[in-house]
């Protein structure tokens, strides 16, 4: 929300949050309170107002505290009028849905995944308008499909895990000049990208760096040169291999202004100057005439 570089949470964060929300549930429960759990409604505003720091939470917190020695002040919260409440839930509720399918949108969908969102989201729904349908449920489990929210969850993890089945992690092309082969490395990030569920952004800075490289080489399209992509949930790596006896020179740095107009060899530069701002490693190997030019990028 408030980090660019945001791309997925952090699980050591979440585990001290379910460890410190656990031991308060269990400490209001040795004091006769009642159980205490996290608020989406909570997570909707802080999406709003765009304010997330703990200060304010710690602030919160010991509002609530003083207030808990003094009934009257917390009737007076108590007294908010039902209209009011609702039409802050109808807000909050709108920033969630608006956020969660931007995250969605974040990730490229091919329709296994697009049909895990359709069923999961449709599972939620029915808990709320045909609750009938899960009357009969044993009692054991009558509480999962009793919230729509972990109904839609579990339903959508579950599909996530049996869609993943038959997926293969590893991609390879060969480039020839008997084809668009431009055309050929768009369809290629376009297939493979969807189908991983990968981040559009780093399909298009991965797809934009294959394409100067080639453009910038020749001896990938004459020689038949391989391109093998390796895709994981953290990571993705590419490796471009062709024969050639001379081996790109990636120690360059951005053409300035000036040096187009004087250095012939600033357009050379150009390319790779791109693409090592667009990876975030960019390594060349030369073996017995291959050479191997190994691209990374974070996912």
């Amino acid at each position: 929300m408030n980090d660019p570089d945001w791309r997925r949470p952090n699980m050591r964060t979440l585990m001290n949050g379910l460890s410190v929300d656990g031991f308060g549930n269990v400490l209001s429960g040795i004091c006769g309170g009642f159980g205490m759990g996290v608020s989406s409604a909570n997570v909707g505003l802080a999406m709003a107002n765009r304010v997330s720091s703990r200060s304010i939470g710690f602030f919160t917190g010991a509002t609530l505290i003083v207030l808990s020695f003094f009934p009257q002040p917390a009737n007076f919260m108590a007294a908010i009028p039902v209209p009011v409440m609702g039409a802050i839930l109808i807000y909050v509720t709108s920033i969630l849905i608006v956020y969660g399918f931007e995250l969605i949108m974040t990730r490229m969908l091919d329709n296994r995944r697009t049909a895990m969102i359709g069923l999961a989201f449709i599972a939620g729904m029915s808990a709320i308008l045909t609750p009938e349908l899960y009357r009969h449920t044993p009692e054991w489990i009558r509480a999962v499909f009793a919230s729509p929210l972990s109904l839609a969850a579990i339903v959508a993890v579950l599909l996530n895990l049996a869609f993943k089945l038959g997926i293969r992690r590893t991609a390879s092309l060969t480039f020839s000049t008997g084809h668009d082969w431009r055309l050929h490395v768009r369809e290629f990030w376009t297939r493979h990208g969807a189908t991983w569920g990968a981040f559009r952004d780093v399909i298009q800075s991965a797809e934009y760096s294959v394409l100067e490289i080639v453009e910038s080489i020749p001896e990938v399209i004459v020689g038949k040169g391989t391109m093998t992509a390796e895709f994981d949930e953290f990571n993705l790596n590419i490796r471009i291999r062709y024969t050639s006896e001379t081996t790109p020179n990636l120690n360059v740095s951005m053409p300035s202004p000036e040096e187009f107009l004087t250095d012939p060899a600033a357009e050379e530069k150009l390319p790779w100057a791109m693409i090592k701002q667009f990876a975030d490693q960019i390594k060349v190997k030369r073996k017995d005439g291959e050479v191997t030019i190994l691209l990374h990028f974070d996912h």
